[in-house]
């Protein structure tokens, strides 16, 4: 226990000496960069290290890998612990939305009495551990996330995955996604058309050449259906089954993704027989990288059945609905939408983006449902300061218009700002 006691009290001494050799100026494409630990018998020593490949996807709000590490004396087993305090505050001047995200699905329609409400709150901090391992071949990466988005602001778990020769087994980003196609924004929603989902998996990439790269999965499948009745929506027997082909290149990325979702139900007028509906999607999504730092972010989407994956539909439940002209049957609602974003890095610790979104459902609703949404529109500026390495402080304004099938509509308006501190 001494020696435990010693050996943490030795790390807490160095923080000071590796904090001072971050004052100097870190490039944002390099912000990962972070302090190796290394203890020798006695003896202390450490050094600038880029963390092992294995965090597969880097988005704005992702936290990334932690900023120090320790490891052993032949550095074959390393450990970090890192995350960010993230505080922010809203204010939603009309179509309040009861949620700290901003979806636009859940505009209210017609438009409650409430003014106006202000929030502020930090449950979207998180922190994660990682640790890295070299065995005689390859390196093994585990890698834990967690934040207080839970109820009571308990602790959720976002990712929980190993990942060793290609082969990405646990919970992380779905293979459908492409985040690193994602906007920089405060809200965490995002794009209201953005693919964004974390699921249970087994998963395998290959660097097809030096550019081209592919993924393919097996996800877990929970279809979310809308008041289904009678129908019993049983234990999945098919997983999901997502694809991804990705090019990257200095001038940034594309990604061309699908899915297929075999979805079993069963119906009680029909002796209970076991049915399945299959749902589907494709993406393409990039972001690309012009000159004098500026960025274009794009996402378009088509697919039916695939409503859990999309940002504005993860709460509707639209998987599936009941078909009108079968009875004791459901049917997958087709859906489809884009977003399109530009961003500008003024300097290199300010930066700004504009984006817009569009999601919409096709076809009738079963039951003739008016009051469902038909489709959503969302609209966000922003702009980031980083005063100091590893910390941001943000405001945003943010638009949102839900139109319903019965062509009812309401809009809302949104100022959100944040703090966030990275360690």
């Amino acid at each position: 226990m001494r020696k435990i006691l010693f050996f943490l009290l030795q790390i807490m001494s160095c923080l000071p000496y590796v904090y001072a050799q971050e004052a100097t100026p870190i490039d944002s494409s390099k912000r990962a960069i972070g302090a190796l630990i290394v203890q020798t018998g006695e003896k202390k020593t450490w050094s600038v290290y880029n963390p092992e490949r294995g965090y597969f996807q880097k988005a704005f709000t992702d936290v990334g890998d932690p900023r120090f590490m320790i490891a052993n004396e032949d550095e074959t087993f390393k450990f970090g612990i890192g995350g960010f305090v993230n505080v922010i505050g809203l204010f939603d001047f009309n179509g309040m939305i009861e949620l700290s995200d901003f979806v636009t699905s859940q505009i209210p329609v017609p438009m409650g009495s409430e003014k106006g409400q202000f929030r502020l709150g930090a449950e979207s901090s998180r922190f994660n551990i990682k640790v890295v391992g070299k065995p005689k071949k390859g390196t093994v990466i585990t890698y834990i996330e967690a934040d207080f988005h839970g109820a009571n602001n308990l602790l959720l778990l976002r990712h929980a995955y190993i990942s060793y020769f290609g082969f990405t087994i646990g919970q992380t980003w779905s293979t459908f996604m492409d985040l690193e196609a994602g906007p920089p924004t405060i809200d965490f929603e995002g794009p209201n058309t953005q693919i964004s989902i974390r699921q249970p998996m087994i998963r395998y990439s290959h660097d097809l050449t030096e550019k081209l790269s592919f993924s393919v999965a097996l996800e877990m499948n929970t279809p979310l259906v809308y008041d289904y009745n009678s129908i019993d929506i049983e234990h999945q027997r098919f997983p999901n089954l997502p694809l991804n082909f990705k090019y990257k290149d200095k001038f940034g990325h594309l990604q061309l993704a699908a899915i297929a979702r075999p979805m079993n139900y069963y119906d009680d007028t029909l002796s209970y027989k076991s049915i399945t509906e299959l749902g589907y999607g494709i993406a393409l999504s990039g972001k690309f990288n012009l000159p004098k730092k500026f960025y274009i972010y794009f996402q378009g989407v088509y697919g039916k059945g695939i409503a859990q994956y999309i940002q504005d539909l993860s709460f509707s439940n639209l998987d599936l609905v009941l078909d009108p002209d079968r009875v004791g049957r459901l049917k997958t609602m087709p859906t489809y939408g884009a977003y399109l974003a530009f961003q500008k890095d003024w300097l290199d610790n300010l930066y700004s983006a504009i984006i817009y979104g569009y999601t919409a459902l096709t076809g009738p609703h079963a039951h003739e449902a008016s009051h469902l949404f038909a489709h959503t529109h969302y609209a966000a500026v922003n702009l980031f300061w980083d005063p100091i390495p590893y910390g941001t402080i943000g405001i945003e304004y943010l638009f949102g218009r839900r139109v319903n099938q019965s062509g009812k509509s309401a809009n809302a308006n949104r100022v959100d700002f944040m703090f966030r501190y990275r360690f």
